[in-house]
């Protein structure tokens, strides 16, 4: 097998390590057959060179104590707030610039340093000055560095940092005296490190300090500087799987798990044995691939594991079996690319996943509210077409979706299986039509599909259709053939809503249709010939929706009661296109139109109240709406889905960044089922979701002030510089009379939907008020006045829950110079003088 060592072969070098590292695992790896993609049940966020970042090689990935992301490249240090990076590289003429541009390892200790780890030496950021310390190898130092390649860090409980190099061995750093101690491989000494190659490095909850190396697993006992050794032994099968370890991890049970070239392991500290885990070709279920490159644990106890070659890998451990995620060039939402190298849980609890070579990935709990299912062309058990215009879950707890040119397609949830039924033009006993508008179960379990080609009923154990279509010649004949909406009354009546054909009661005894039609002379007809809902209250009255307005129908006297707009009457219904109705737990009557917003219905004074955009809906256009148990009414619209608090008024909205399948969903694309999950289709799939499960994200972000500029433009620090420190730091700025033009620009810290952070400032001793501000990061003032002030700024995530701590900075605005209080002085003194003149002069 080839290995391709580099993706640039005259450009920056891949690290010493990469080399050894993809040079073992191309042997083990030669023999493990690459996986085949799975479908995802989630969504990653990609974030690479497009967006900032400065190589797309993430070899790690950290936090640090202000909220701030960092990744390390082949080519940088990446500082990332959510919107915007900020790189920093190598630069000869400044020494305290990064002293390489290939980062190894980074590490946040407890004070909240970051320390980074290069191809050529240690450095510390200094976030008060944002420039670097280095520490470097210096020949004839023994207390120095003890080589340059720095791959690894960890600070234990004692806040000792220690610092894992690629040749060098282990270093124990004296942060205070800046002083290196070396632990070193001696072949001669079985108790010493077992390879001056350090890669990982970990602390157990006991205290124990572990040190994964090129050539063995080591447990170090720091009181006598001695090593304990484990190695791949082939004739052991509980021994340590390859002495090549990569990753050190202790989940939240205490148990420690080692990533090595050539399988996952499980340390058993009792017995100090390894249970290994490796793929099998035969079990889907087993490890993605047996290149382990990194470990992280979630705030819900998900163990993740980062593959080479292998892609993601979320492990129940309760089950033993691995769930993969890989690339898919149909999914843009799938992983980037089937190597991580990197794994990081950030302080909101989202997982941040580092390539080999297509930069970010982000997954976060919080951003996937809703279950999302959609057309795949390479996938035969993906629904048929991305356009579902109805949905039903019969009683046996099968989803049936109605798509726009994909035909009938049954959803077993169990199996995970999707069987799709489709028009065929030489079987008259299939599907009569692809389009399917409405479905419908009655009493005795019968599925009908109503199409654009038809009514059919359906034999659910032969999976054939009994069709029902219009007859010119046939005055009993359904009256249309596009089915809009199906309803089997308490009474047991069936009816028809048909496009341009009116409403159609149907006696399924005789396949016979009786027809209620629109009569502009009569206005106790149907009110309009295109029948869009038919709704039964609670009481057995229906109401029919139609593009002409509402009607209250009394099915034993045959007679409508029309409902219209009448723009001269503000009480009135707001629009005459009518796509939903439904009756809530209070039993008020709910009305979904098609440019009017939502409608509420006051049975006893027969008014409309309505609520539309200026009330917070997102859209005008309402096509369904469901209620959950506590009352809420879900909408979707063409601008995403809203939950609306009847009680409140108040309104909640979600879009394609909380995971929809589009901002634009169908009418009729909406169902509830009986354990009350919501289903909406629209025009890229559906989504299901437990309306419970739709929680605000909890977390606070720190708000953070990033920027300070003089008239536009951004300043740096310095001696002569209004700005002493870092402005993310500092407390106070000074600017004179001249800085007539200041800014500020901040963010919060959550990463979750960056663009729905909202941000309020003030100026304290100028600003009466908050001033709220949207997404809108910047702000400026001009010409205050001298005198002392205090800049205040908070911040919401994006399900507005806020920090109102916020992030301040006091601002001191010195006079001009004929203003201070020594020219007072001077003008008092030379006013004295002048009046001793006067007075002199009198004489």
């Amino acid at each position: 097998m080839m290995i391709f060592l580099s993706k640039r072969y005259n450009g920056t070098h891949r690290s010493y390590f990469m080399f050894l590292f993809i040079l073992l695992v191309g042997v083990v790896t030669s023999l493990t057959p690459p996986v085949n993609a799975e479908m995802s049940d989630i969504k990653f966020d990609r974030i690479s060179i497009e967006q900032g970042l400065s190589q797309s090689s993430v070899y790690c990935i950290s936090q640090d104590a202000q909220g701030f992301m960092w990744f390390g490249t082949e080519d940088g240090l990446n500082k990332y707030d959510g919107y915007n990076f900020t790189v920093y590289r190598h630069e000869p003429q400044k020494p305290n610039s990064l002293s390489n541009n290939s980062i190894l390892s980074l590490y946040a200790d407890k004070s909240g340093t970051l320390w980074i780890g290069t191809e050529d030496g240690l450095n510390k950021y200094n976030r008060d000055t944002n420039n670097f310390t280095r520490y470097m190898p210096k020949s004839g130092d023994p207390k120095s560095i003890s080589h340059n390649r720095v791959r690894t860090m960890f600070e234990d409980k004692s806040n000792v940092l220690w610092v894992g190099t690629l040749g060098g061995g282990l270093n124990k750093f004296d942060r205070k005296k800046s002083e290196f101690v070396h632990y070193k491989n001696d072949p001669k000494n079985p108790a010493s490190l077992s390879h001056d190659a350090v890669v990982a490095i970990y602390e157990d909850n006991t205290g124990v300090l572990w040190i994964g190396t090129t050539g063995g697993l080591n447990k170090f006992d720091p009181t006598n500087n001695n090593f304990k050794q484990y190695r791949a032994d082939p004739k052991n099968a509980q021994s340590l799987s390859h002495n090549s370890i990569s990753a050190i991890f202790e989940d939240h049970n205490g148990i420690l798990w080692i990533g090595t070239a050539d399988g996952l392991n499980k340390f058993d500290s009792k017995t100090e044995t390894f249970t290994h885990f490796k793929n099998d070709p035969k079990n889907p279920k087993s490890i993605s691939q047996n290149a382990i490159w990194s470990i992280d644990e979630d705030k819900e106890g998900v163990l993740w594991i980062g593959t080479f070659g292998g892609g993601l890998n979320k492990f129940d451990r309760e089950k033993s079996i691995f769930t993969h995620y890989k690339p898919s060039s149909n999914d843009p939402n799938s992983l980037s690319d089937d190597s991580v190298m990197s794994l990081h849980v950030d302080f909101s609890g989202a997982l941040w996943i580092g390539t080999y070579s297509f930069g970010l990935n982000r997954y976060s709990r919080e951003k996937q509210k809703f279950a999302h299912f959609k057309h795949d062309p390479l996938n035969a058990n993906s629904i048929s077409n991305n356009i579902i215009f109805s949905i039903l879950e019969d009683k046996t707890g099968l989803i049936w979706l109605g798509t726009e040119t994909g035909g009938l397609n049954k959803f077993d949830r169990k199996r995970d299986t999707i069987t799709r039924l489709r028009n065929n033009p030489a079987n008259s006993k299939s599907l009569s039509h692809d389009f399917v508008l409405s479905l419908f179960e009655d009493r005795a379990g019968v599925i009908w599909v109503g199409t654009r080609g038809g009514l059919n009923k359906l034999n659910k154990n032969n999976k054939t259709f009994v069709r029902y279509e219009n007859d010119p010649n046939d005055p009993k004949s359904l009256s249309n053939d596009s089915i809009l909406s199906i309803l089997e009354d308490k009474s047991g009546r069936f009816w028809i809503g048909t496009y341009g054909g009116g409403l159609d009661l149907m006696d399924r005894q005789t396949g016979k249709f009786s027809h209620y039609k629109a009569d502009p002379k009569d206005p106790q007809s149907l009110s309009d010939d295109s029948v869009s809902v038919i709704y039964e209250d609670k009481t057995g009255i229906l109401w029919i929706g139609t593009n002409g307005g509402l009607n209250k129908f009394d099915p034993d006297q045959g007679k409508f009661k029309q409902y219209k707009a009448d723009p001269n009457n503000t009480n009135s219904l707001s629009f005459n296109e009518i796509l939903s109705i439904y009756q809530d737990q209070s039993g008020d009557i709910w009305i979904g139109t098609a440019g009017g917003g939502l409608n509420k219905f006051d049975q006893k004074s027969e008014t409309f109240t309505n609520f539309r955009v200026k009330d917070g809906l997102p859209n005008d256009v309402i096509y369904g709406i469901l209620e959950d148990k506590g009352g809420n009414l879900w909408l979707s619209t063409n601008k995403g889905l809203s939950q609306f608090n009847p009680r409140t008024k108040e309104t909640k909205n979600f879009d394609m960044r909380d995971g929809l399948q589009s901002n634009e969903f169908n009418r009729g694309a909406y169902h509830i089922t009986k354990s009350g999950e919501m289903i909406f289709g629209g025009i890229k799939g559906f989504n299901i979701f437990n309306p419970i499960q739709v929680k605000d994200n909890p977390y606070v972000p720190p708000i953070v002030i990033t920027d300070f500029q003089l008239f536009h433009r951004s300043i740096d620090i310095g001696p002569e510089s209004p700005l002493k420190a870092s402005v993310s730091v500092v407390k106070e700025i000074e600017l004179s009379a001249k800085d007539a033009v200041f800014s500020f620009e901040f963010v919060a810290l959550d990463y979750t939907i960056p663009e729905k952070n909202q941000y309020a400032y003030m100026m304290k001793g100028f600003d009466k008020d908050w001033l709220f501000s949207g997404n809108k990061r910047l702000v400026s003032y001009a010409n205050l006045k001298p005198g002392e002030y205090t800049f205040k700024v908070k911040g919401s995530n994006n399900d507005s829950i806020w920090n109102e701590d916020g992030a301040s900075i006091k601002i001191i605005i010195l006079p001009p110079l004929w203003l201070t209080w020594w020219a007072y002085c001077l003008y008092f003194i030379i006013l004295v003088v002048l009046i001793i003149i006067f007075v002199r002069s009198k004489k």
